[in-house]
């Protein structure tokens, strides 16, 4: 059985639009949406369109938990009903049932902890196929080349994340102080270290249309959390010139502010995990 974790904020249209594509391609799942601290009341609006649906349950949470607290909400709830339990971004656009290879592959191969599919942007050009990780940049590459088959990859994308709950349970859940970014990089580190695989299906495909809120205070923030966390002693010194450097005025050509980064990384090398 699979859940899916549908967290909503400020984005009532997103979320009416990825929730009627499930509908309508009869995603084999029952759906767990979370108002997560919009602006305004939106569980509201979307109780009277989806509330009478059986396999839909929608409710508020008065504060925006995050990425991590708001899913960690929903797995407190199922991780013992449902075998997996998909995250899933309300910037989703569901037009084929993508979540029954995840659970084909899941099924075959126990030792599997994540899958996620492979993610369109709306002009059908590859998003993300998985993701590699360095330890010596803390950067996460989405791969951008369309596997030929299922493909272990040192991480999957947050926008279509599916655990399985047996994982979860000896893993953990989200590492919540992150908020959002780095929380999955984070979790398929800790599965490969306790010996689970993290795979790309490419039978799976998803587009997002993508939205990014937050960005740069977040990622310049966790980045440093997550290298603290993982990094050995020598990466972690190469990290640290490379952030303040490279890092930095990469961010700032894309348009960055510095007392953002500046805000950031006093709480990533001041604060810990």
């Amino acid at each position: 059985m699979v859940a899916i974790s549908l967290l909503n904020w400020n984005g009532l249209e997103l979320t009416t639009r990825c929730l009627q594509g499930l509908i309508k391609h009869h995603i084999p799942a029952d759906i767990f949406v979370l108002d997560n601290g919009s602006d305004q009341d939106e569980s509201v609006k979307l109780k009277q369109v989806f509330g009478d649906i059986k396999h839909i349950n929608i409710e508020r949470s008065d504060i925006n938990l995050g990425f991590t607290g708001g899913n960690n909400h929903n797995i407190n709830k199922l991780s013992n009903k449902y075998d997996y339990i998909l995250l899933l971004n309300q910037d989703t656009i569901i037009d084929t049932d993508f979540v029954t290879p995840l659970v084909q592959y899941l099924e075959q191969h126990p030792k599997t902890a994540v899958t996620g599919p492979v993610v369109y942007n709306e002009d059908s050009t590859i998003q993300s196929a998985g993701a590699s990780i360095s330890l010596w940049t803390g950067k996460v590459r989405s791969h951008k080349t369309l596997p030929t088959q299922p493909t272990p990859v040192d991480c999957i994308v947050g926008n279509c994340f599916m655990m399985r709950t047996q994982a979860i349970k000896e893993i953990g859940q989200l590492t919540e102080k992150y908020f959002a970014y780095y929380e999955e990089a984070d979790w398929c580190l800790q599965a490969k270290q306790h010996g689970w695989n993290c795979v790309v299906v490419p039978m799976a495909k998803l587009t997002h249309a993508k939205a990014n809120n937050f960005r740069t205070y977040f990622i310049a923030r966790n980045m440093v959390w997550f290298m603290k966390k993982f990094a050995s002693p020598l990466q972690l010194s190469y990290f640290f010139c490379y952030y303040f450097t490279i890092f930095f005025l990469e961010r700032l050509k894309k348009g960055s502010h510095l007392a953002d980064l500046i805000r950031a990384s006093q709480a990533g090398w001041l604060q810990h995990l």
